[in-house]
């Protein structure tokens, strides 16, 4: 079955809109468009909070026990990055919709920026580690079973759904929309208050 789209002043029935109806649609899209990051916040906060704090709450009254990591990335998906696909859409049209999406995935530094973050500063972590709490007491087997499954696998896991999404989030979209705005050191002290 083939949709139509709906026109302007239409309801998606095909009935003309009401005066009212279209008033409201309209006020509420237009203060969209003049304050896209007071509407994403006004999303994410209730949204992604509602959503990450599941698995929190559900113990008491449920008795049932909720993966925390799965509610996080539908707090980061649906709190998130469908928000500012929304209002990204609704502000910059189809055309700002698809820059934003080219924007996440391009390659923008060298390979040794990406060694550093995916090598160094988790070997640091570890290194820190083992000076704060002493070498493992586990064998070799255990200790590359442990680096593998949870540092490595936890890595990937954790950036494919969450991490990734939310930097889309916070840097591809409130961060850039500050600094075009504020420039660059007001714009990263207003969007580190959400963290």
């Amino acid at each position: 079955m083939e949709t139509q789209p709906v026109a302007l002043g239409e309801d998606p029935g095909g009935r003309p809109a009401t005066d009212a109806a279209r008033r409201e649609g309209g006020r509420v899209a237009v203060w969209i468009r003049t304050h896209p990051i007071a509407a994403f916040c006004a999303w994410f906060f209730p949204v992604a909070w509602a959503i990450a704090l599941l698995p929190l709450v559900a113990p008491r009254p449920f008795g049932v026990e909720l993966p925390l990591e799965v509610f996080l990335s539908g707090a980061t998906v649906l709190g998130g990055l469908l928000p500012v696909m929304v209002i990204t859409r609704l502000v910059d049209g189809p055309a700002g919709l698809d820059l934003f999406l080219r924007r996440l995935v391009p390659v923008r530094a060298s390979i040794g920026w990406y060694a550093l973050a995916l090598l160094a500063v988790p070997l640091l972590a570890l290194g820190l580690a083992v000076v704060a709490y002493g070498p493992p007491d586990v064998t070799a087997t255990t200790a590359i079973s442990a680096l593998g499954n949870g540092l490595l696998v936890q890595t990937a896991v954790g950036l494919l759904a969450v991490n990734l999404w939310e930097e889309a989030t916070w840097m591809g979209f409130v961060q850039a929309r500050l600094q075009a705005e504020r420039g660059v050191l007001l714009a990263a002290v207003i969007t580190a208050v959400r963290a």
